[in-house]
């Protein structure tokens, strides 16, 4: 299932789009944050309450797929904490966001708080050396996340394999055998 970023030009994935299908992006706004809104970097600024939901609901006005759900991520809670955080998910869920992504969890009792008090699907971020802790797809679901997202596992590993061919071609000078 492709996953669509619908960002503006000044904010990292403040939207996403997910479908069985293509899909064009049918949303584009200019709210100006610098720097960029990444939760996962501690001296980045969120974007404003209002603001998001704002665009959620253009984009709920603007679906004309029925397939597509629209994802609403906050990277509050490294600015703001965890309630915050979550007051966020919550007003974007009543704005209509099908699923919600708190980014930046920091602890397997902050994603079961999440969880907790969030009434949507939610996504949840594995990234190997992230501030949320990793756990299996199994444990994620039964504390209740919909989706987890393993972005960089696959280049991690790739990288793992070209750092062992390499070292094998330093030592014995030749891929043979390798």
């Amino acid at each position: 299932m492709p996953i669509r970023d619908m960002a503006d030009s000044s904010t990292s994935r403040t939207l996403c789009a997910v479908t069985s299908k293509p899909v064009p992006l049918a949303y584009n706004s200019k709210i100006k944050n610098f720097p960029r809104n990444v939760g996962i970097r501690p001296t980045v600024a969120a974007s404003q309450l209002t603001d998001m939901v704002m665009k959620i609901r253009v984009a709920i006005d603007a679906r004309k797929d029925p397939d597509l759900l629209i994802v609403a991520r906050t990277d509050a809670r490294t600015e703001y904490g965890l309630d915050e955080a979550i007051r966020r998910a919550q007003a974007y869920a009543a704005a209509g966001a099908d699923m919600l992504f708190v980014e930046a969890l920091e602890s397997s009792a902050e994603m079961m708080e999440v969880c907790k008090h969030v009434d949507r699907p939610l996504m949840v971020n594995m990234v190997e050396g992230g501030k949320t802790p990793i756990m299996s797809a199994a444990d994620l679901s039964k504390a209740g996340f919909a989706i987890a997202i393993f972005p960089v596992a696959a280049l991690l590993a790739a990288t793992s394999a070209m750092d062992q061919v390499y070292r094998y071609i330093k030592q014995s000078g030749s891929t043979v055998g390798c």
